[in-house]
């Protein structure tokens, strides 16, 4: 399991099981082919429903939007702790 409180502050906490799905990884090649619109699946698939929806509530702005590019940003650092990598503060 991976439990890490993000740069943004979010807690975050992944099963291992999440990270051990075939579909996942089909989702990872389409975003890595430039389909954006496997992020929402990626995330769903690694946070779960209910934190996914956390996530968006912690990163939304002033203005009621959640911005796509700290989301995107986000799910960088999130595969940068899974694969161990040092985050910087």
């Amino acid at each position: 399991m991976i439990k890490e409180t993000l740069k943004n502050g979010f807690e975050v906490e992944i099963p291992d099981e999440n990270l051990d799905d075939y579909e996942l990884l089909e989702d990872l090649a389409e975003l890595d082919e430039d389909d954006y619109g496997k992020i929402v699946s990626v995330y769903r698939r690694l946070l779960g429903k209910d934190q996914y929806k956390a996530l968006k509530e912690h990163i939304r702005n002033e203005s009621g939007r959640v911005p796509a590019t700290e989301m995107m940003d986000t799910l960088e650092e999130i595969f940068n702790i899974q694969n161990g990598e040092v985050k910087n503060s």
